[in-house]
């Protein structure tokens, strides 16, 4: 089953609106399974068609992951080639070389990540703010963990006293964790505005936030020092090199179009990227929904989309720039499904924010027959096994129901782990997408701790190698000797051969690629593989040392976000079983037949207070009560009433990408029954689940 819209050859009148529109800056809304990345490719291919002088028009598009990257770079090479066989076939020569140029250019398109944009442009223009071409990307853990103990033993304010030194030291990693995942940095503006009260939280407040700034600032002079950068420095700094004026012009030169996607989930940064080059003269096109903003947790800001909204509308004055017919689901589904969010969400007497734009069908989408005439269904006091058992007995399209038409889209990967268990228990066979990225991969970790061991040469470090699978294939349950004779040559390699040749050595002195061919784990072999192929373009480039390849991948291991799969657009068919994923996993996906389970879970289930709330937009900072008081400040139970809210309108957006991933059938299950959800509701004022919504 086909995970991608299936869109009609010919674009509708609304998509080709999109595609001829030549008025720059725009923000195209897309709801899901619209078609966005079909309408993209051929706005695109439009303009290059209508450029006058198409080998000089640079487009920068960034995606959302690698993989994204990948896929784009193919369909668009495709779309060219397509291009140039139809102009050979019609004889039209001036077309054909117009054609064949672009197919011949290597650096019409720059496709990439937002990370790897940055990561060209402070390579290329870095100078003029004091960068060299050759910074490193480095993983700061150890640094900051040692910094922020120096800031607190240095430090004898009497205020701190009854807060244990570790939990302050949490919450000041925690501070800086989020500032950097947004792209803001520590400030007293969050303070200031309150200093008038000078009352007991606001000195606290005071002296913490002082703290965070002085372990902020040492940092950043540690980073300037080593002439290295984090993955979030690469965006934030250059934010700073746009701001030299000669630059922003060159990189304008370079590119004359900037096609951005997913920005829903962007940050600060990346919208003052957007700002400064729209200022400077590029044409910028984003793509988004803000219905699809779900990911807050990695610093994704839906106020930094909306306000892009506005600097496009304050070009071109308010209009309604969106494609909203939908290519992927029944018409019968799609109508319940736009029932669910066409009226308000209500919490506590409280308006919850979630945009009111329903999809549509074409009127020949309309006019298709529904897959199954019990398309949607909400099973209460059931389990997933016994449904899943069920709907092998059903028929799709003529067609019975087999395992691979069903796909589990699971809240949490505990929720994964545990209904995965219960499928096994009830002999239906089933696989697990974790969301995990390539670098948090257990063989690419397995391969950091094993460099961390021959580099740093500590006891912690060498006993984390029982764990790893390069032990246990020397091993292979004899004594320890064989593993500790591989260790001491490959300390002596270490001193002597370049990355890639060190791991081509690991690989074939430890045995792991055997290990792996006996566990029948192809695909770990296959990121080994990549894992060395990285290592070769990086000391090409870079002439990196061991160590500095250690750096990276600490860096990436850490950040566990640079090549995502969430937003992959076709998911692995695994012939005869039933898939899980999460739903973040499954953003961008079709799917034939969707369960999701528990929507009886408590969206505000009881949860420890936090250490402190920040609401970026109005700058405010509140601590919670660590510090033994009877409870914190009025500030800090405002702000977390507010997080709650955000929190709910969230699961709202969650819900929705979901209930859009089904093509066919959606089944929504509930441990409780609906008698049980009612009275919940009526006991606790603070219970609100999925379930209640639907």
């Amino acid at each position: 089953m086909s995970a991608k819209a299936d869109l009609t050859i010919k674009p509708t009148e609304r998509q080709m609106s999109i595609i001829s529109d030549t008025n720059f800056p725009r923000y195209l809304t897309a709801g899901p399974g619209t078609g966005k990345t079909e309408v993209l490719i051929n706005k695109i291919v439009y303009l290059l068609e209508n450029e006058s002088c198409p080998g000089d028009a640079q487009f920068a598009i960034i995606t959302y992951t690698n993989k994204a990257t990948d896929e784009m770079k193919n369909r668009l090479k495709e779309r060219v080639y397509n291009e140039w066989r139809h102009s050979v076939d019609n004889k039209d020569a001036k077309k054909q070389d117009k054609w064949q140029q672009l197919l011949e250019s290597d650096n019409i398109f720059a496709i990439s990540t937002i990370h790897s944009f940055c990561y060209r442009l402070l390579r290329k223009y870095g100078l003029s703010i004091g960068f060299s071409p050759n910074f490193r990307i480095k993983s700061y853990k150890r640094e900051l963990s040692t910094l922020i103990e120096e800031v607190l033993s240095s430090t004898d304010e009497a205020l701190f006293e009854r807060v244990p030194r570790y939990r302050l030291s949490q919450i000041i990693r925690d501070i800086l964790r989020d500032c950097y995942n947004h792209g803001t940095a520590p400030d007293m503006d969050y303070i200031v505005k309150n200093r008038a009260d000078h009352d007991f939280w606001v000195l606290l407040e005071s002296k913490l936030l002082s703290l965070c700034i002085e372990v902020y600032e040492r940092l950043e002079q540690s980073k300037q020092h080593d002439d290295t950068m984090t993955l979030n420095d690469l965006i934030s700094i250059t934010v700073r090199l746009l701001g030299d004026e000669k630059v922003a012009k060159s990189v304008a030169s370079e590119y004359k179009y900037l096609f951005i996607d997913e920005f829903q989930d962007t940050n600060r940064s990346q919208l003052d990227i957007v700002r400064i080059l729209i200022n400077t003269g590029v044409k910028v096109f984003l793509i988004g929904d803000e219905k699809q903003s779900i990911y807050a947790f990695r610093g994704a800001d839906i106020e930094c989309s909306k306000e892009a909204k506005n600097i496009m509308q304050s070009h071109h004055g308010p209009d309604d720039f969106y494609i909203n017919e939908n290519f992927r689901t029944d018409q019968a589904l799609l109508m319940k499904i736009n029932s669910v969010f066409d009226k308000p969400f209500i919490h506590k007497g409280r308006q919850l924010s979630f945009p009111q734009v329903p999809l549509a069908k074409t009127d020949k989408l309309k006019a298709a027959p529904a897959a199954n005439t019990n398309y949607f269904r909400v099973s209460y006091e059931d389990s997933v096994p016994r449904i899943v058992a069920g709907l092998t007995n059903e028929y799709l399209h003529d067609k019975k129901i087999n395992y691979e038409d069903i796909f589990i889209l699971c809240r949490t990967n505990y929720e994964l782990r545990q209904i995965s268990g219960r499928l096994r228990q009830s002999g239906i066979p089933s696989v697990a997408l974790a969301g995990q990225s390539f670098f948090a991969k257990p063989e690419i970790i397995d391969t950091c701790k094993l460099f961390s061991a021959i580099i740093y040469k500590t006891d912690a470090h060498l006993k984390e190698l029982i764990f790893t699978d390069y032990y246990h294939a020397i091993v292979k349950g004899e004594t320890e000797q064989p593993f500790r004779l591989f260790l001491d040559k490959l300390g002596l390699i270490f001193r002597e051969e370049l990355i890639d040749e060190i791991l081509g050595y690991i690989y074939q002195e430890s045995g792991i690629i055997d290990y792996y061919y006996s566990q029948q784990d192809h695909q770990a072999i296959a990121n080994l593989w990549k894992l060395k192929d990285m290592a070769n373009d990086m000391r090409a480039r870079t002439h990196a040392q061991p160590l500095d390849f250690l750096e990276y991948l600490e860096a990436m291991i850490e950040s566990d976000s640079e090549e995502d799969e969430a937003h992959s657009s076709e998911p692995d068919q695994h012939g005869g079983k039933v898939t899980l994923l999460t739903i973040h996993k499954a953003k961008g996906l079709s799917l034939p037949i969707v369960i999701i389970p528990n929507i009886d879970r408590n969206l505000m289930r009881k949860r420890a207070e936090p250490d402190y709330v920040i609401d970026r937009n109005d700058k405010i900072f509140a601590l919670g009560n660590i510090a033994g008081r009877s409870s914190p400040s009025k500030k800090y139970q405002h702000l977390l009433a507010e997080k709650a809210a955000r929190r709910l309108e969230e699961e709202i957006r969650v819900l929705y990408v979901a209930m859009t991933r089904a093509k066919h059938v959606l089944i929504m299950t509930s441990r409780k029954s609906k008698k049980e959800l009612e009275q919940e509701e009526r006991r606790d004022k603070d219970y609100v689940c999925w379930g209640k919504w639907v």
